[in-house]
């Protein structure tokens, strides 16, 4: 008796899903045109995953030619590295031995930023009237605040990106 009701819960789970099934394809058939072809559509995303199969081999092929060292002006001067008579497609890519991209994480926010630091020196400075003990707050407090933007800002970007964050350097 006990096998007979899991058989028929089975069955019935299944049909649910079938139908459910159904359903959500009605609700995609009537996003779709009706004389859209489904088969030309994946033609033309292998045809995609091929070039970009291609593309990417290439990259892998010729990472000695398309990894280079920035130039000494472009690092005094902090010019995008652009080099047209050798691009011919393909991207360039440059070492960052000093970490430049870190640079770019608060693009727009410095302002703010040195804002909050002053109002949490201050708000230190009027609970305990010591200028020396309400400094060394500060700079710990800000620093507890970068550590718990680095946390959540990676996790943010690995899941926006898809990819475990443990793969995050």
């Amino acid at each position: 008796m006990y096998k007979s009701e899991i058989t028929k819960e089975l069955y019935a789970r299944q049909a649910a899903q079938a139908m459910n099934n159904q359903v959500n394809l009605k609700v995609v058939n009537k996003a779709m045109p009706n004389d859209f072809d489904y088969a030309k559509l994946e033609g033309k995303r292998i045809v995609v995953q091929e070039h970009l199969k291609l593309y990417i081999e290439g990259v892998r092929v010729e990472s000695a030619k398309l990894i280079r060292e920035k130039t000494p002006s472009m690092r005094f001067f902090g010019v995008p590295p652009v080099d047209y008579e050798t691009f011919q497609g393909n991207p360039l890519f440059f070492r960052d031995p000093n970490y430049g991209f870190q640079n770019t994480l608060f693009y727009g926010n410095e302002f703010a930023l040195i804002i909050m630091d002053i109002v949490i020196y201050l708000m230190w400075d009027l609970i305990l009237k010591n200028t020396m003990i309400a400094l060394f707050l500060s700079y710990l407090t800000n620093k507890l605040l970068a550590k718990i933007r680095v946390f959540f800002g990676e996790r943010n970007i690995a899941q926006k990106a898809l990819i475990d964050d443990a793969f995050l350097i």
